[in-house]
């Protein structure tokens, strides 16, 4: 599910997508794969393939979500934030520092690799024929929108006469990507819970998910002023209640979690990943950069997303060997279109900063319909490619 920075699910899980944007997962939405998901009064043993994918899923949200902060104590690291939109680009690939080099390459496959790969389902013959035979108003003309109506957008602010309205006319627009870019976090983190609820046979509990979801809402309020521009702009005043907001939704989030739990009679692995869930946002009340405060778990969107991505590049069917074929094609999108995102998104502030942004947001709206469980055809696509969720 992630900015040319950050992310954006499901994988982005976005339930809906990356519910999985994991399934809501854009990964895609949790409502999606409770609807889908049988339910049953006690959780079942996951079988050695769930147990090793969702241990992964934790291991690679805790990865960049420990790293990044780590790096910047360190070796100060930071990004470049264009308009907004954190990017991986001060970095120099070919520095001497291994460290600075490492945090760099987990950035970039975090950021603008991860939003590239969703290109995999163009490429598969299968997804090709439902996105562009049965929606191509979601997988054509909506990613196209996205693709020219964003840099149209940031140009047209740019046009207008030096100025307060102009400043926040552009904060608006960023504000309102990021608005947007967080939301899809949050499926993808409704996605991961669906996932693995699904593989235990069970649902997602209300207060589980009304957890997820007042995690993700103080997430939206802690970003927006963390944001390049958000102190001179109209909005700079509200700063300090933002933050206090968001704070409290945060802990609200582990309040209702922690009161609910009972109702779950959760699992060992349901308990450790509800709570890397909640501590998704916490790194925004405790740093006012933009590098440490966003980039762990923007990091950790893309991760996971990759992860599932992996999953649903191998096919459907049971596994007798790797699928060269649908690992090549996820390697190649992933790649090849993130180092043209990258190239873009290199135009701070200019008309390929506006196009980074509109392929990152083409990126949400892929993964939203493509891990939409409530539809037939996105269900059986990844359940088949998920066998422990049958």
């Amino acid at each position: 599910m992630s900015a040319t920075g950050s992310g954006t699910a499901v994988p982005i899980l976005e339930p809906d997508v990356p519910r999985t944007d994991a399934p809501r997962a854009d990964a895609a939405t949790v409502s999606a794969v409770s609807h889908a998901a049988p339910a049953a009064p006690a959780v079942v043993s996951l079988n050695p393939t769930a147990k090793r994918f969702f241990v992964a899923v934790l291991g690679l949200t805790l990865l960049p979500f420990l790293w990044i902060p780590l790096s910047w104590a360190m070796i100060g690291a930071t990004v470049t934030t264009g308009g907004g939109i954190p990017t991986p680009d001060s970095f120099d690939l070919t520095s001497a520092s291994a460290l600075a080099t490492f945090t760099a390459l987990l950035l970039w496959i975090g950021s603008q690799a991860h939003v590239a790969s969703s290109l995999f389902f163009y490429g598969d013959p299968e997804a090709r024929r439902f996105m562009l035979r049965e929606r191509p108003g979601r997988f054509v003309v909506a990613p196209i929108a996205c693709i020219v109506g964003m840099p149209a957008s940031l140009m047209l602010a740019a046009s207008l006469p030096r100025g307060t309205i102009k400043q926040n006319l552009v904060f608006t627009i960023i504000g309102a990507y990021w608005v947007w870019q967080a939301h899809h976090y949050t499926r993808q983190n409704h996605g991961v819970l669906a996932f693995l609820a699904r593989a235990e046979r069970t649902r997602p509990s209300e207060a589980e998910m009304r957890a997820i979801k007042l995690s993700g809402l103080g997430g939206i309020l802690g970003i927006l002023p963390l944001l390049g521009g958000f102190t001179t702009s109209a909005y700079g005043a509200l700063g300090t209640l933002m933050y206090f907001a968001a704070f409290g939704l945060i802990a609200a989030a582990w309040v209702v979690w922690l009161r609910g739990r009972s109702e779950a009679a959760p699992s060992t692995l349901r308990t450790v990943t509800m709570a890397v869930l909640l501590l998704f946002y916490v790194p925004i009340l405790f740093f006012d950069d933009v590098f440490p405060a966003v980039m762990g778990f923007a990091t950790a969107h893309g991760l996971q997303y990759l992860l599932f991505m992996g999953f649903v590049s191998q096919g459907a069917g049971p596994r007798r060997g790797v699928n060269w074929w649908g690992a090549a094609l996820l390697v190649a999108s992933a790649v090849g279109g993130g180092l043209l995102l990258r190239y873009f998104a290199k135009g701070a502030d200019g008309a390929f900063y506006g196009v980074a942004l509109g392929l990152v947001m083409a990126h949400f709206v892929i993964d939203a319909g493509m891990w939409r469980l409530r539809e037939a055809f996105p269900r059986q696509y990844v359940t088949a490619r998920f066998p422990f969720l049958g």
